[in-house]
């Protein structure tokens, strides 16, 4: 992964995250992921 090429996701959380942090984190990237995927024509979508 080169940060350039490709599709990927980086997260950077801070060393001191908590639990609840890290549920919140992703509950927000899954919707967020989901939004994008609604978003794509059917032909694209996984």
């Amino acid at each position: 992964m080169d940060g350039v090429a490709d599709d990927h996701i980086l997260l950077a959380p801070p060393f001191i995250i908590t639990e609840s942090q890290m549920d919140d984190l992703l509950a927000i990237l899954g919707e967020a992921i989901t939004a994008v995927e609604r978003s794509l024509p059917p032909e694209l979508r996984g």
